[in-house]
């Protein structure tokens, strides 16, 4: 008996010794189950088959928390992937349901927050321009394919639509490009659809441009393949048929053998005479109506005469005319004008243009350029366009030429040394289409600081001042304004006299109280000149008449600003700001050139210490 109680005594105390690790082991087991905190470990008092058992435990342990801590890596990794990466990335469970995980950008892409749970249709394919037909098809894939063998999806996939134009809620359009893909489990089963979508308007847009860019180059390259004189011929025929063919609309609500065949030969032979001279673009838009006018021919074709749709082509046609013109006459600056005898006789045209090559060049890096790449296609959009909007330019330091390089004759004939002449032009070039104006404008103003402004060398000499004089010439651009501000080193504006003369012409009374501003506008009135006499130079007083008069023509205004803060003086430094309508003026560079500012201005052209007298001539 006492044998037996001993032995049981030895089997409990095994018992316990065995059964209380384990045990251990189940509740901690259970504890790292409920926590998840697997830094926990059993300690091991003794290394037997026990102890052995609980190394291995916490070995497990151990491997769960290092495969535990990768898999939250991972996780964050992919949650900061989905918060940070510039696409919109969205799955689509069954029923066409949105999944809560969503890239953060799809936000931005769709400009709303509401996005979680909704329908993939309502979401994203609402307010878009597929058809009923599309729509339906999509919705069907999306819903077939959750559930199914993948190969379900491959053969599905054509059909799924690639690009989107989307309305969004503030009226704005964006074009959305779409890439599926499906997320499959072991056994190729799809239990999502993955949908990246690209805001690709921007890139879009810019792709447009360049093949905007590539068409005006194309029809550059036409145009100097033509010799001014026969282009000018050509353009001129061809509105004149123009012109023939819709007085025979108007003048015919109803079809007529005759009218059809007139407006048929006139078409023909603008594209006949297109192709003659290699204009392809303007032939392949006219081929299109003349077709139409072939078709009028034949009864059986089903075409019929509809004054408003005849109208509507020539209309077209004559857009890419006139825009054969445009380039023509302005970008190349090959108009009539252009070619023409200059303003002022014995000075050539420096006219930027632009050889066939170089065309050509323009035209094979336009080809080659990735239009998948947003800063490839900017950078090729911004050195074609650099190229277009200087052809047909010249630096001022050119168009004024002739009137710089009379200065010394007309100091001569003044008893003055010839002024040094600066001119700043900041970046900027003028259009061909403005040399004229500036030369007239110009020719007036400096002349008018040469035999107003500037003394004569013993008189500046007795100043102080160099015995040659300086005019200075600044522009830029303000306010959507090309300003060009003149002034000069003379004696300044002589404002005592200019109130003398105003009394004297009865355009102010002799007690009228004016500011010296006002005062100043009195030299742009017809007719005014503090000229005592008249000579071959001034004193005839048309000068400023006639500058303000050239401007104002093109739909700019000349100010006079005082450069000083001496108001009431006799005399006082000015500029004069010639403002012209900004696009008579290019930046070389591209970049906006502020305007220097001036000691007693701001944001004006900057000034000298002391100005000129632009009394009229």
């Amino acid at each position: 008996m006492v044998a037996v109680l001993l032995l049981g005594g030895i089997g409990f105390l095994l018992y316990r010794q065995i059964t209380g690790p384990i045990s251990r082991m189940a509740v901690m087991m259970g504890e790292i189950a409920t926590s998840q905190d697997f830094t926990r470990r059993l300690p091991v008092q003794r290394m037997d088959e026990v102890g052995h058992s609980i190394v291995a435990f916490n070995g497990m342990v151990e491997k769960i928390e290092q495969a535990s801590a990768q898999v939250r890596q991972k996780t964050a990794d992919m949650q900061a992937m989905l918060q940070n990466i510039p696409q919109g990335i969205l799955t689509v469970v069954e029923g066409n349901t949105i999944h809560p995980e969503y890239s953060a950008f799809l936000e931005t892409v769709f400009e709303t927050t509401d996005i979680a749970g909704r329908n993939l249709m309502e979401l994203v394919f609402a307010d878009t321009n597929l058809g009923a037909d599309a729509l339906s098809q999509i919705e069907a894939i999306g819903g077939a394919c959750i559930g199914e063998d993948v190969m379900n999806f491959e053969f599905n996939e054509h059909l799924m639509v690639g690009e989107i134009e989307k309305t969004m809620a503030d009226g704005s359009k964006k074009i959305l490009d779409l890439s599926w893909s499906p997320i499959t489990d072991e056994q190729d089963m799809v239990i999502r659809l993955m949908l990246c979508v690209r805001d690709v308007t921007e890139l879009r847009q810019l792709a447009a441009e360049a093949n905007e860019q590539k068409r005006e180059l194309e029809m550059i390259g036409e145009i100097l393949a033509v010799a001014p004189a026969k282009f000018g011929e050509f353009i001129a025929s061809a509105r004149n048929f123009l012109d023939e063919n819709e007085q025979i609309v108007h003048q015919n609500p109803e079809a007529t053998a005759f009218a059809i065949a007139k407006l048929f030969r006139n078409m023909h032979t603008i594209k006949g005479n297109g192709r003659t001279y290699g204009l392809l673009h303007l032939a392949n838009v006219v081929h299109h109506t003349e077709q139409h006018y072939d078709d009028l021919r034949h009864a059986d074709s089903g075409a019929v005469w509809d004054q408003e749709q005849l109208l509507l082509q020539l209309a077209q046609v004559r857009e890419v005319i006139d825009r054969y013109a445009r380039i023509n006459d302005v970008t190349l600056g090959r108009a009539a004008s252009a070619v023409a005898e200059p303003v002022l006789p014995g000075y050539a045209r420096h006219v930027l243009t632009v050889d066939r090559k170089h065309i050509q060049q323009s035209l094979l890096r336009l080809e080659n350029v990735n239009t998948a790449n947003l800063h490839e296609l900017v950078a090729v959009r911004n050195d074609v366009r650099r190229t277009l909007r200087l052809l047909g330019t010249e630096t001022v330091q050119d168009v004024l030429a002739p009137v710089t390089d009379s200065l010394p004759a007309l100091a001569a004939e003044l008893g003055k040394l010839a002024p040094t002449v600066q001119i700043e032009d900041n970046g900027y070039v003028v259009h061909s289409f403005a040399s004229p104006l500036l030369q007239n404008v110009f020719m007036h103003l400096i002349r008018n600081a040469m035999d107003h402004g500037l003394e004569s060398a013993a008189e500046r000499q007795a100043k102080g001042k160099p015995e040659a004089g300086t005019i200075k010439l600044e522009m830029g651009v303000m306010d959507d304004m090309f300003q060009m501000a003149l002034s000069d080193d003379g004696r300044g504006l002589a404002l005592e006299k200019v109130r003398q003369i105003g009394v004297e012409k009865k355009l102010i009374t002799i007690d009228q109280a004016l500011s010296d501003a006002e005062l100043a506008r009195l030299i742009l009135q017809p007719g005014f000149s503090t000229r005592s006499e008249v000579t071959d130079v001034s004193g005839r007083g048309v000068g400023m008449d006639a500058v303000l008069d050239f401007v104002t023509r093109e739909h700019g205004s000349i100010e006079i600003r005082f450069t000083d803060t001496a108001e009431g003086a006799p005399l006082r430094p000015f500029q004069i700001i010639v403002m012209l309508p900004e696009n008579v003026a290019v930046e070389v560079d591209g970049i906006d050139v502020p305007y220097p500012v001036g000691p007693h201005e701001t944001a004006v052209p900057q000034v000298l210490p002391q100005g000129g007298d632009p009394q009229v001539a």
